[in-house]
């Protein structure tokens, strides 16, 4: 049911804004936001990116897989151990944690640290080997292998998870147009950080690039932001729901 919900409704919105991008100037202007910094910063990005392309090569693939293939490996095997060593202290000393804790939320919480902790070393070189354009080719598959699981006759067998999905985006959207109304924040940033918040970094750099072509990269960083709060606040959030719920 979570996949359904997910597809259902989280890629319905991100549909949405796909067709906003048509209207980006239009809704600028009505209110009264200026675009200038993202066109011009757009122009930069794109004569940078031109500037550092190259031919990808046997050994950056080999890296990029090796750093990527043996990161996973390691940390979900971390996950596990961890998993096995904390469970029983948590059990007693803070059961709602312990159901929250599992082999695959150690794993998830390893890689997404591991991920920062790469960014501030010489790995984040890879990135002229061809790291992003391998991670989006991963990403298409993950995304797919999403798509592929899901059955929307299934929609029906969780009205509820779908109305509380719907319900939940539909506060979102209000939130993020009321605050784009207040700030005077232009369409770009408003679609790019909604879908960095709901798809995270697998969907908001496509949604950056259908409002600017070279902003992929303001998408990418805004998604691992969001992974980055959204990873940890969830963890809080589950904890806080598990506690309510007695």
């Amino acid at each position: 049911p979570i996949i359904i919900v997910d597809t259902a409704v989280g890629y319905t919105w991100m549909g949405v804004l796909f067709f906003l991008a048509n209207y980006q100037r239009l809704f600028d202007r009505w209110n009264g936001a200026s675009s200038a910094v993202f066109e011009d910063l757009n122009r930069r990005l794109q004569d940078f990116e031109e500037s550092r392309i190259k031919p990808i090569t046997v050994a950056d693939v080999s890296v990029v897989l090796g750093v990527g293939f043996l990161g996973g490996v390691a940390c979900k095997e971390l996950g596990a151990w961890l998993h096995q060593v904390s469970n029983p202290w948590l059990a007693t000393a803070a059961p709602q944690l312990a159901d929250i804790l599992s082999n695959f939320t150690w794993m998830v919480i390893l890689i997404t640290t591991l991920g920062i902790l790469f960014s501030f070393t010489p790995l984040r070189n890879i990135e002229t080997g061809g790291a992003s354009k391998l991670g989006y080719a991963g990403l298409f598959l993950f995304l797919t292998s999403i798509g592929a699981k899901a059955d929307l006759r299934g929609i029906l067998s969780a009205p509820a998870l779908v109305l509380a999905a719907t319900l939940w985006i539909l506060i979102h959207i209000s939130f993020m147009f009321a605050g784009a109304r207040l700030l005077k924040v232009p369409m770009f940033l408003v679609a790019v950080g909604s879908q960095a918040n709901i798809g995270g970094a697998a969907s908001a750099p496509v949604v950056a690039a259908a409002y600017y072509k070279a902003m992929a990269p303001v998408g990418l960083l805004l998604g691992v932001l969001g992974y980055l709060v959204g990873n940890y606040a969830g963890l809080l959030c589950a904890f806080l729901l598990k506690l309510a719920n007695g």
